[in-house]
């Protein structure tokens, strides 16, 4: 099992919602600033991600309403929808997707997504 403590035992639903978005939001302004694109196609650029997130997060509270997830469990189903959905929207919005902006995208979620999740049971281990 990935973790036996539930999600919901540290930070509520609404709460690690708005932390995966905000840190999807840092994702897009770091790859804009090393690209030296503007700030202003921030909402823009994000906007398919942010989808995938606001879904991920809708497909997170639709099995918490019958089990509770383990933590990690929650943060690696944020990675795989932000990622695979947020790529999909990105096309269907009309931009690319090149096999690097793909694998740096599937690692930086990764380590956004459920590397929190990850410190926030250890400092809670710990505690």
């Amino acid at each position: 099992m990935l973790s036996s403590v539930d999600s919901g035992k540290y930070l509520s639903q609404p709460v690690r919602a708005v932390i995966d978005l905000a840190l999807v939001l840092l994702f897009i302004t770091i790859g804009l600033t090393s690209h030296q694109e503007p700030l202003s196609q921030l909402l823009a650029t994000a906007a398919p991600f942010l989808l995938a997130t606001c879904a991920g997060h809708l497909g997170v509270w639709a099995v918490s309403s019958r089990r509770q997830l383990p933590l990690l469990l929650e943060g690696f189903m944020m990675w795989i929808t932000t990622l695979v959905l947020g790529l999909g929207l990105r096309l269907s919005f009309g931009d690319t997707a090149a096999t690097a902006f793909v694998v740096v995208s599937a690692l930086t979620l990764l380590v956004f997504l459920v590397g929190w999740r990850l410190i926030l049971l250890f400092v809670r281990r710990k505690a």
